[in-house]
This record gives C-alpha cells, sequence and structure tokens, in this order.
C-alpha cells in the first residue's frame, strides 16, 4: 500500500542557450494543493516575460508531475527564492546537469544498455 502523499511542485528552470538545453536549478513542493496554489500566485513574473535576459522559468508541477502553469521570472525572484546567487545556481545547476547523450552515459554508464550501446572509451 502507497502511503505517501502526492506531492504539488513548483520548479526553477534556466534555459541554457550555450548549451542548448534546459537546467533545473531547484525548487519547492508541497503536501496541500492550497497552499502550492497560494505560493505560486506570490511569485511575479517578470515584466519582460520571454523576453527577460535572465531566461529563467518557474513551473507549476502538479502531483502526477504535469505542468499546470508557468512563468518567466527574473533573476532577482529566483535568488530570493533559491537562496542563492543567480551564478551560484546556474554553476551548480549545470553540473548537475547533462547536455549530451555522452555527457549522460559519463555519469550513468548502467544506462548504456538501455541506449543498446557500449561504453566506448575515448
Amino acid at each position: 500500500m502507497n502511503t505517501e502523499q502526492p506531492t504539488y511542485a513548483i520548479a526553477i528552470t534556466f534555459c541554457d542557450e550555450e548549451n542548448n538545453g534546459f537546467v533545473n536549478l531547484g525548487g519547492a513542493g508541497w503536501d496541500k494543493p492550497d497552499e502550492w496554489h497560494r505560493q505560486w500566485e506570490a511569485i511575479p513574473a517578470s515584466p519582460l516575460g520571454k523576453d527577460d535576459p535572465a531566461m529563467l522559468m518557474a513551473d507549476k508541477l502538479n502531483a502526477a508531475g504535469e505542468i499546470d502553469g508557468e512563468k518567466f521570472i527574473t533573476a532577482e525572484t529566483a535568488e530570493i527564492l533559491l537562496g542563492k546567487s543567480i551564478g551560484v545556481l546556474i554553476s551548480e545547476g549545470r553540473a548537475n546537469t547533462a547536455f549530451t547523450l555522452g555527457q549522460l552515459l559519463e555519469r550513468e554508464p548502467e544506462l548504456a544498455a538501455d541506449f543498446g550501446m557500449a561504453r566506448q572509451s575515448s
């Protein structure tokens, strides 16, 4: 019997054009949807929207992990929400992100079998 409560989350993501990928910077989760909704409404959207140079998204993820909402946010908002400077957040996020299949297999060599390939040394 699964006794885990569903988790409603908000994730902050950096749209990394330099590496052509998305970098998870952090987020939070709630057991109760009403608190999740309140927290979501309290996050200000960037006045520049998708043109904000920070390239940061807040995603509202329901208990099934599906996106229920998204908004562009400023670097200042991400720093307040996550408690670190944007430079540190991006640096740490990039260090934990595999942008290519090769990088993924470097970090998770057991996945090579799932992709039907043997790990090749360079």
